[in-house]
C-alpha cells in the first residue's frame, strides 16, 4: 500500500467507536503504522509534559519512517511471549473535544522541520458525555529527518524512527544517510475534461514531492476503449505514446518523453490528450485508467485514476469543466495479479 496510515485514519474517521471496540476485542497489535498511547491524565483536557513527550516522539518516528496513525486513549501492552504490543484496554479522554483542540493548536510545533498534512480526529464514545479517543494521522514525509522538540529534555532534539516494536532513536550512520538523501519526487496522475459536449480529456502529471521529477514516464495497463482515443495536436507535451508488446498479451501503452521534461515540486505537466470517438450513450459516464508512474529518483507508483462526466457537466454556459481526479494506489496483491 502507498499510505497505510491514511487507510487506518479513514477507517477510524468512518467507523468511529466501532473500530475502537474492534481493536480492543481483537487485541489489535501495534504495527509499523499504528501506535496506541494513553493520555497521562484523561480527566484533564490540557496537554501535560508527558503527553507532549509521547506525541513529539511518535510524530518524529512516523515522519522519519512511512507515516502512520497515533491513537490516544487506548493502552497497548506486551503480547504473549514477548510479542508485539497489543490493545489491552480503552481509557477514554473525558473531554476529547477540548483536548483535540489543544493538540491541534500545538501539534505542528513538536517536530523540526514541521511535518505537513497532519490531521486530528476525535472519536466520541456513545453515551459517554463527550469522552472518547483522539486519532492523529501523520503522512509520509519527504521533508525530514524530523527531530522532536518542545517536549521534555529526554525527548527533545532526538531523531526517532518507527519499527513494529515502537519508536527508537535513529542510529548515527542511518541519520547521516537521511541528511544526505536527495528528496524524491512524488507523482500523481490526473484526468481533466477540457471540452464538452464534444468530449476531450487531458492527462496530467502533478508532482507532490520535494524533488524534481526527471524523465517521467507512464505505463498504461488498461484500454482507452472505444469512447476515447489519444491525440496530441501540437506536440507541446514532450511525450510520445507507444504500444507495448508483453508476454501475457495484455494491451499496454507507454508514455515517454521525446525531449527533456522536468516537473518541479508543486507543478504539473500535460502528457496526453484524449479525443472522443463517440459520445457516451448515457450519463453519468465513468472513465477509468490503470497506470504505473515512473521518474528518476522515485519508486514506481501503481494505481487507478477515474473521471466521471455527469449530467450537470452538460449545462450551457460552461467554459471549462473543473478537474476530477483520483489516484488510488493499488494494493500489493493487485499489483501482482
Amino acid at each position: 500500500m502507498d499510505d497505510p496510515g491514511r487507510e487506518l485514519f479513514e477507517r477510524l474517521k468512518t467507523e468511529q467507536w466501532a473500530l475502537v471496540e474492534e481493536w480492543k476485542d481483537n487485541e489489535e497489535a501495534e504495527t509499523l503504522h499504528l501506535e496506541f498511547k494513553l493520555k497521562t491524565n484523561p480527566k484533564l483536557a490540557d496537554i501535560d509534559s508527558e503527553d507532549k513527550a509521547q506525541v513529539a516522539k511518535t510524530l518524529s518516528a512516523f515522519g522519519n519512517t512511512e507515516g502512520g496513525l497515533l491513537v490516544l486513549g487506548v493502552d497497548a501492552g506486551g503480547g504473549q511471549k514477548g510479542g508485539f504490543d497489543r490493545v489491552t484496554r480503552i481509557e477514554p479522554i473525558e473531554d476529547v473535544e477540548r483536548f483535540g483542540g489543544a493538540v491541534e493548536r500545538v501539534l505542528r510545533t513538536f517536530t523540526d522541520p514541521m511535518i505537513g498534512g497532519m490531521i486530528v480526529q476525535k472519536v466520541v464514545q456513545p453515551g459517554a458525555a463527550g469522552a472518547g479517543v483522539l486519532g492523529i494521522y501523520v503522512p509520509p514525509s519527504v521533508g525530514g529527518p524530523h527531530r522532536a522538540i518542545n517536549a521534555t529534555k529526554d525527548v527533545n532534539d532526538r531523531y526517532y524512527m518507527r519499527t513494529s516494536a515502537g519508536a527508537q532513536t535513529i542510529p548515527h550512520g542511518f541519520l547521516g544517510a537521511l541528511f544526505s538523501a536527495v528528496a524524491p519526487p512524488r507523482l500523481e496522475l490526473q484526468l481533466r475534461v477540457i471540452n464538452l459536449p464534444v468530449v476531450q480529456v487531458e492527462l496530467r502529471l502533478f508532482n507532490h514531492g520535494r524533488g524534481v521529477a526527471r524523465r517521467p514516464a507512464i505505463v498504461i495497463h488498461s484500454h482507452f476503449g472505444a469512447f476515447l482515443a489519444p491525440f496530441d495536436s501540437d506536440q507541446k507535451t514532450g511525450f510520445i505514446l507507444r504500444a507495448l508488446h508483453t508476454e501475457d498479451q495484455k494491451p499496454r501503452a507507454l508514455l515517454e518523453t521525446h525531449r527533456d521534461v522536468f516537473i518541479y515540486p508543486g507543478m504539473d505537466h500535460a502528457v496526453l490528450f484524449l479525443n472522443a470517438t463517440r459520445q457516451p450513450e448515457s450519463l453519468p459516464y465513468s472513465f477509468k485508467l490503470e497506470a504505473t508512474l515512473y521518474a528518476l529518483d522515485m519508486q514506481p507508483r501503481h494505481g487507478k485514476v477515474e473521471l466521471v462526466i455527469g449530467d450537470d457537466d452538460l449545462e450551457p454556459g460552461y467554459e471549462k469543466v473543473k478537474a476530477r481526479r483520483l489516484f488510488i494506489p493499488a494494493r500489493e496483491e493487485e499489483r501482482q495479479s
